[in-house]
């Protein structure tokens, strides 16, 4: 990986459980949205057409475990662009609520990250923290602000929550 960044699909890993929690999402059919930050696009680390390639590879790697991604959202912009889109402001999020007719104060936002948790504040979405991938680095920051609603190890962990607080609901 070049500074962090996934440029090829050799590098690419999913997050533990997130296969598994994609594929109980769409059981119960509900969409799945990624948000994805990708400055290395706006870099020139990376072809837009190789973040395409990785992101099909992803779609095709879900439908051979029964899931999918409704779409995939993508900053391509640097931090100092100041751009709408990149998190932690909503622009993305807006886009699919728009696209989707979306009310994101009804959504859920599972991220691994500072940025994931103030953006799902943001638009007032049910924010949670997986501690997986750059969440353990983040948590303290993240609890300290306030930013999440709930704390997870993994992503599959994090949609058993949120199944259970909507079968809750019903």
């Amino acid at each position: 990986m070049d500074k962090g960044y996934v440029t090829s699909w050799k590098e690419f890993k999913w997050l533990p459980g997130a296969i598994e929690g994609i594929r109980a999402l769409n059981e119960r059919g509900w969409l799945v949205f990624i948000i994805t930050n990708q400055a290395c696009v706006g870099k020139n680390i990376l072809e837009r057409e190789v973040l395409d390639d990785i992101h099909e590879r992803m779609q095709r790697d879900l439908q051979r475990n029964q899931a999918s991604i409704s779409q995939i959202y993508v900053c391509p912009h640097r931090p100092e662009a100041h751009c709408a889109c990149r998190k932690p402001r909503p622009g993305m999020l807006l886009q699919a609520a728009r696209e989707h007719r979306l009310r994101l104060h009804d959504c859920y936002v599972v991220g691994d990250s500072l940025t994931d948790m103030i953006t799902a504040k943001e638009v007032k979405s049910y924010s949670i923290l997986v501690r997986s991938g750059l969440g353990q680095r983040d948590e303290q920051q993240v609890r300290s602000l306030e930013l999440a609603d709930h704390y997870c190890e993994t992503v599959d962990e994090a949609v058993h929550h949120i199944i259970q607080k909507e079968e809750a609901v019903v």
